[in-house]
């Protein structure tokens, strides 16, 4: 099964968390996972925070789970590819449209 997430809440919030700790199962369970970041959540990868996310992100990369997201609002926040976990992809709305044409159960939080 592919599970399509879209996370757009900060990295101090809960839904963070809580989108990470779901991507997390799905993907020890062997499920297909795709997070897509927009608005505040493109925060999560930027490496200088070494926040808990942005590294639970890159263990999810690691882990075989796709990252992307939205390269406008990312450029909006100042966030950069330099900056960003290894193996996030930058895309566009275009692309998370075919996220959630593709997954198999798309769940958002923010």
């Amino acid at each position: 099964m592919k599970f399509g997430m879209l996370l757009t809440a900060g990295v101090s919030s809960e839904s963070a968390r809580t989108a990470l700790r779901i991507a997390r199962a799905a993907r020890a369970k062997g499920h297909d996972v795709e997070l897509f970041l927009m608005d505040d959540g493109v925060y999560a990868v930027k490496r200088g925070k070494r926040t808990p996310v942005a590294d639970e992100l890159a263990s999810l990369i690691d882990g075989g789970a796709t990252v992307a997201l939205c390269a406008l609002n990312a450029e909006q926040r100042g966030v950069t590819s330099a900056e960003a976990v290894p193996g996030v992809l930058f895309g566009s709305q275009y692309d998370l449209a075919l996220l959630i044409g593709s997954a198999d159960r798309f769940m958002s939080f923010g």
